[in-house]
């Protein structure tokens, strides 16, 4: 019987060394199913169906190793971070920082993921947002990984049955059917999972931004804050304005407008690290908060 050439292709092209395949399920997979009742050189028959569902269990389990130490170290990591930032707002006397992130150690340390509510310090916003992304890189990466060895899988299967066919063992036959058509549903899972998280969208960056914290304005002779409140009202030291997000194109920007006149914005622009805002206004004044 002639190799089956496209499994062969799709192996070598889908594994190029950044999974295990092994045993029985690599020589099955990269050489195709000859007759069930020939014997190799060496006198060994082809794969059974349970030599083959072995083979394939363990090179996933084998592909999930790296994956699985790359997320430890990511939570140790983040671990060693969230202690280092407490240690810099209690150094900074900042009761109220500090605890929010020693909530944010305990719940971790509990749950192994980083928190979705609402916090105050930007510097932990930040954090979490390093963490997520990194976490959901690694996922996808797995899944995708898990996905090309389940194609693979499936594939086998499928040239498996009519040999078990051939050979009688219809029991077989059926069992390999119904595992092929089971891996659809499998694959399916697989590639959802090897597709990252959205990210947050640029608006609600944005309002994520300006709600965790307050920005101070420095004169020559005196400070001002800059407030913004969940209602879409800023106040600029005793000035009340009003804050609007506007979109389109995929982007987002940030204006503000004296006394609520909604036809008259002064623009906001953010320094690269988002540590600054400055507001512009209409003759090109510039006024910087951190």
């Amino acid at each position: 019987m002639k190799v089956y050439s496209v499994l062969r292709k799709l192996v070598r092209n889908n594994f190029p060394g950044e999974v295990f395949l092994s045993g029985t399920f690599l020589v099955f997979a990269l050489m195709g199913p000859v007759s069930l009742q020939a014997q190799s050189r060496d006198g060994a028959q082809s794969p059974s169906l349970s030599e083959l569902r072995k083979s394939y269990e363990k090179a996933r389990l084998d592909a999930t190793v790296p994956f699985s130490a790359e997320l430890k170290k990511l939570k140790e990591s983040y671990e060693a971070a969230l202690g280092r930032l407490q240690g810099e707002f209690q150094a900074e006397g900042d009761l109220e920082a500090a605890l929010e992130v020693r909530r944010e150690m305990e719940a971790f340390q509990k749950s192994g993921h980083s928190g979705t509510g609402e916090v105050e310090s930007f510097e932990l916003v930040k954090l979490r947002k390093i963490f997520s992304r990194s976490n959901q890189s690694i996922v996808a990466r797995q899944g995708a990984a898990e996905q090309k060895l389940a194609v693979a899988y499936q594939s086998a299967l499928e040239a498996l049955i009519p040999e078990l066919t051939k050979a009688g063992q219809l029991d077989d036959a059926v069992k390999a059917k119904a595992i092929a058509t089971a891996l659809t549903v499998e694959s399916g899972k697989l590639e959802s999972k090897s597709q990252p998280q959205d990210q947050l969208s640029p608006e609600k960056e944005i309002k994520q931004l300006i709600l965790s914290r307050s920005w101070t304005w420095t004169g020559v002779s005196k400070k001002a804050e800059l407030v913004f409140k969940r209602d879409g009202t800023v106040f600029w030291g005793t000035i009340k304005c009003s804050w609007e997000i506007i979109t389109g194109n995929d982007e987002a920007r940030l204006v503000l407008y004296f006394y609520g006149n909604k036809g008259d914005p002064n623009r906001i622009e953010f320094s690269e690290d988002r540590k600054k805002l400055t507001i512009v206004n209409r003759s090109g004044g510039r006024f910087t908060f951190e």
